[in-house]
């Protein structure tokens, strides 16, 4: 129950506006990503790319982490969000639906809530749903962002770009690891970010995070980097298909 309740807070179905925004360019995307909160539906990808980190892991026999991870999501006003892990490592494509405080997730045997899954069949079914809380729908991930970034500013290419503070750095390195898969992350040293957001007819079309930290994995230190990149489309145009099996579950 708490990593569910975890969930729900992370994917954030409801857009829950501060009472004071800040002026100026963040105010405008706080604006934006409300906006967008209030659409009937829209879908968006999103994308990992860690591939910086074979470059910086000599000896490694294998990536400590996935190198790419691609996941399809789709939301609706309703309250339904569906996720679909696309490109993970060799985990296979993966569905998960969400809907307030729960979540079920397509396994061979049908749908089942993510805390009915059995840890011997479902074995991908579960990695998908122990990461989820990882992935948040854009609307709160933006919210989430922009309270850790100092300030921002007009980017060179009409974006708008600004630091994120140590704290927020730290907890997008931890987000990298976790999300990864890995439940013991290493110690994080030095971390440091960057995020950039574009708008179009005044919703959030796109952002993206890339961070950096050392981190000490098999006493070797490297350098841990990764750009996350979501991008918003189909908005009011993109079904939310639910089956049905997944909805009476869900109610």
């Amino acid at each position: 129950m708490k990593s569910i309740t975890m969930l729900a807070a992370l994917i954030g179905l409801a857009w829950c506006p501060p009472q004071d925004p800040p002026a100026g360019p963040k105010e405008e995307i706080f604006a934006a990503a409300r906006k967008l909160a209030e659409q009937d539906t829209y879908a968006w990808s999103l994308e990992i790319d860690r591939r910086d980190v074979a470059k910086v892991s000599p000896g490694a026999s294998q990536p400590i982490l996935p190198m790419i991870v691609s996941i399809a999501g789709r939301s609706a006003k309703s309250g339904f969000v569906i996720l679909k892990q696309t490109r993970m490592a060799n985990v296979q494509a993966v569905s998960a639906i969400l809907k307030g405080t729960r979540a079920v997730l397509e396994t061979m045997d049908g749908w089942k809530l993510s805390g009915d899954l059995d840890p011997e069949k479902d074995v991908n079914a579960r990695f998908f749903a122990g990461v989820l809380p990882y992935y948040p729908a854009p609307t709160e991930e933006v919210k989430t962002l922009l309270e850790g970034v100092r300030e921002l500013k007009e980017g060179p290419d009409g974006g708008r770009v600004g630091e994120l503070s140590e704290a927020a750095a730290r907890t997008q390195v931890e987000r990298t690891l976790k999300g990864g898969g890995r439940k013991d992350p290493p110690e994080i040293k030095e971390p440091r970010g960057t995020v950039r957001f574009w708008i179009q007819d005044g919703l959030i079309l796109k952002y993206d995070i890339a961070t950096q930290a050392k981190v000490t994995v098999n006493d070797v230190e490297i350098v841990l980097k990764r750009t996350l990149t979501v991008k918003v489309k189909d908005v009011n145009t993109t079904p939310v298909p639910v089956p049905e099996e997944a909805s009476k579950i869900l109610r």
